[in-house]
């Protein structure tokens, strides 16, 4: 089921505590900013601690003027290594600061080239699926003890419906993003008569984003949605998780 819901701007967030994966760009680094605005305290996931660091430092010197907006945390993880015992580490990091997570937000992601099936690289095809399925799942499955601590959790997945279906030479970002599609179903169907956890999919559109230049160098950027604007959906999903449980958004 596709829902575009009404949004409501702004939300509030106050006594939420939000993890972002690919905090450090992107709608990742745009919702990152907005969650904090709106009084969550944000957990900021991604690979360059000096980039994560940016992002911390803009969301501290929000804070100076807004008491609202709390300092985040930083948990500089590269996702393509993501093992069962550092998703122990960012549990145990989490739970000792919050004893909890109001929201985990899956955004960290990359494409290594545009490939034929008959000479993907194979090293490449791994990262992929790693990056956009595996962690996911990694992380996912170590936080769910903290989201069931949660009286109202969210967990937020994005995808890409242009190429999920199957698109010709995205290879292993297709396949990742059909999977992490059915992963979120099945994630649903499993929580949602015996926890608060809500499982929304969002699909954000065609976003200016530095993934998106890679794949369309040439794309006129002023046609795109802009991350700040595609974080709105993200952070109404947060805001408003029984609204939007089970569904995939658009």
């Amino acid at each position: 089921m596709i829902t575009q819901p009404a949004i409501q701007l702004p939300v509030t967030l106050k006594n939420k505590v939000i993890l972002v994966t690919g905090a450090s760009d992107g709608i990742g680094r745009a919702l990152a900013i907005c969650a904090a605005k709106a009084g969550a305290e944000v957990i900021l996931v991604g690979k360059t601690l000096k980039k994560l660091t940016l992002v911390y430092d803009e969301i501290c010197a929000l804070g100076k003027h807004h008491l609202s907006i709390k300092e985040p945390m930083l948990l500089p993880v590269n996702l393509l290594q993501l093992s069962p015992e550092n998703t122990q580490e960012i549990y145990e990091a989490i739970h000792d600061l919050f004893g909890k997570l109001d929201g985990l937000v899956h955004l960290a992601g990359d494409l290594f080239g545009l490939q034929p099936i008959g000479l993907y690289d194979i090293q490449k095809w791994q990262q992929t699926i790693h990056l956009h399925l595996h962690a996911p799942f990694l992380l996912t499955q170590s936080l769910l003890p903290l989201l069931q601590k949660s009286t109202s959790a969210s967990i937020l997945f994005s995808t890409d419906l242009d190429v999920s279906k199957g698109k010709a030479y995205y290879g292993a970002y297709a396949c990742a993003k059909s999977g992490i599609e059915t992963f979120s179903k099945l994630l649903h169907e499993e929580l949602e008569h015996n926890t608060a956890i809500s499982v929304t999919t969002i699909y954000p559109g065609k976003i200016g984003t530095r993934l998106r230049r890679k794949v369309s160098p040439d794309a006129d950027f002023s046609e795109l949605k802009t991350p700040e604007e595609a974080s709105q959906l993200f952070l109404y999903c947060l805001a408003n998780p029984h609204e939007v449980k089970g569904k995939l958004i658009r």
